[in-house]
């Protein structure tokens, strides 16, 4: 049996994994990324995305 949400994910997943695809899609690709405390970040320290605590 298959744990819920695995195969489907929940809309909240499904919209951040869009909001950094199309944040990431927009950057040179030798931008250079950082994760840290939970906030994705590029080289010149604009947020990509901040990532939810449950």
């Amino acid at each position: 049996m298959q744990d819920e949400g695995i195969t489907n994910p929940s809309d909240e997943t499904k919209l951040l994994t869009k909001t950094i695809v199309e944040k990431l899609s927009q950057l040179h690709l030798t931008e250079k990324i950082e994760l840290e405390n939970g906030k994705m970040t590029d080289s010149k320290g604009n947020v990509i995305v901040v990532f939810p605590r449950n």
